[in-house]
């Protein structure tokens, strides 16, 4: 089989039909309640402190919104360097 054979699957105009993007930033599937902005702060801390349960992590990881996670990340992170710099100050 050649690869300008339309069946083949190295053929651009078969592999451009049959390759879909996904968007990491999509909300969860319909009939899918998605996490709050609080929900997803709330499951990112109890990630980071290791409490979550592999069931919670789970369908928190299935219902969460992709804005809410890089969002939260990026607040979290902040919050974590703020508190590290005020305890490297406090202690010296």
């Amino acid at each position: 089989m050649k690869r300008d054979d339309p069946n083949h699957p190295g053929n651009p105009s078969v592999a451009k039909q049959q390759w879909q993007p996904r968007s990491y930033f999509e909300t969860p599937d319909e009939g899918i309640e998605p996490l709050t902005f609080w929900e997803t702060f709330r499951s990112i801390l109890l990630g980071h402190l290791g409490v979550a349960s592999a069931k919670q992590r789970e369908e928190d990881f299935n219902r969460a919104n992709g804005w809410h996670v890089l969002a939260v990340g990026i607040l979290y992170t902040a919050i974590v360097t703020f508190i590290m710099i005020g305890v490297a100050v406090y202690l010296s």
